[in-house]
């Protein structure tokens, strides 16, 4: 999307947060499937969600070519997806297209 050109609505619904938004409550629905069937242990969605702040508006939001750096580690956000390293450049991106740990 051109930025100056996308009503803000727009953008959000667009956003690399809301897309990981939507990929974590497909993965919730997924996980409370296999509850219900008896293929993992009762309460572990509960488990992957326990203190998920994803979509809380009051937090800061990581926009493209920004980085972020807390306890050892630096994240760099591009259109693409998120790269998280530490010091030693091990770490994870996440992508649309590929989840990757390195």
């Amino acid at each position: 999307m051109i930025p100056r050109y996308t009503p803000k609505d727009f953008a959000e619904l667009w956003s690399p947060l809301r897309r990981y938004h939507v990929w974590l409550d497909v993965e919730l629905a997924a996980c409370a499937a296999m509850e219900d069937a008896n293929l993992v242990p009762k309460g572990t969605a509960a488990r992957i969600c326990h203190g998920d702040t994803v979509m809380d508006k009051s937090l800061p939001v990581l926009d493209y070519g920004e980085l972020w750096q807390r306890g050892g580690f630096t994240c760099k956000s591009e259109q693409t997806g998120i790269t998280c390293f530490n010091a030693d450049r091990r770490g994870f991106s996440l992508a649309r297209a590929k989840q990757e740990v390195f």
